[in-house]
């Protein structure tokens, strides 16, 4: 029962660590394309993300510049660029700024949360028949940072919930990009939407590997574990071959019995 919890311990940061390291990748595409929102109609609008803005001959009132129509915007440039100084304002709306905030803290985030689980899955598997004393600190240890990773993982899926709400709450406003009806979500919002998935699930499997490691820890071990930890010089799995010096002291204490 306990190698069984232990087997399905390990088990379970795998799948965590796989699934995190996808999320990871698909964070990373989605912060960095300009596909969150694009028109799926002819428009004055193309698409935009966290870093770009693509229109195609969009000018007032359908990109406000000082209400002149011979100040005209074409194509795909940087947000920070002096071609939409005129547009600042109304182009980086504020709940646009916080998404991409967000997004900017989640990548280092879900970056490191994979690397802490990818050592803590290594931990799980070659700790698993640790009986010793070292063994069981090993595992306590353990038990902790399964207890971190979840946390990160957590905090990591609710900062992508939040960018995608606002952005579905607000990235379609008639007073943002013109003919909203036109628009709809591109590839870089479903590669969140799918980051955001696997990290919810990648924080279950953690959350559970945390109790399948403290049920290990402080349930009702085999008998035959508790013989190995007291005798201290073998881990489990190893037999023990007797020595002819201990087979006759047996034999002759047999004997005198």
């Amino acid at each position: 029962m306990a190698l069984g919890l232990s087997s399905s311990c390990g088990t379970l940061t795998a799948i965590s660590c796989i699934l995190t390291f996808i999320s990871t990748i698909f964070h990373a595409i989605a912060f960095g394309t300009r596909r969150w929102i694009i028109s799926k109609e002819t428009s004055p609008f193309v698409s935009i993300g966290f870093h770009e803005a693509c229109f195609d001959n969009c000018h007032d009132p359908y990109c406000p510049a000082s209400g002149s129509l011979e100040v005209v915007y074409s194509g795909c440039t940087w947000f920070w660029n002096w071609y939409f100084q005129e547009i600042w304002n109304w182009l980086l709306a504020d709940w646009l700024m916080m998404c991409r905030n967000l997004s900017i803290v989640n990548v280092p985030l879900i970056a490191i949360t994979f690397i802490v689980l990818a050592i803590a899955t290594a931990m799980a598997f070659t700790g698993r028949y640790s009986v010793e004393e070292d063994g069981m600190k090993k595992d306590k240890c353990l038990q902790v940072l399964f207890l971190i990773i979840a946390f990160m993982l957590l905090v990591a899926a609710i900062l992508c919930m939040v960018v995608m709400t606002t952005f579905y709450t607000n990235g379609f406003q008639r007073d943002w990009m013109p003919m909203p009806e036109k628009n709809g979500f591109g590839f870089s919002f479903w590669l969140e939407f799918v980051a955001s998935v696997l990290l919810v699930v990648a924080f279950i499997c953690t959350l559970f590997a945390f109790v399948i490691k403290t049920m290990w820890l402080y349930g009702d071990k085999d008998p035959r574990y508790s013989e190995d930890m007291m005798l201290g010089s073998r881990s489990v799995g190893t037999p023990s071959v007797p020595t002819p010096l201990g087979a006759a002291l047996a034999t002759l204490s047999h004997q005198t019995v």
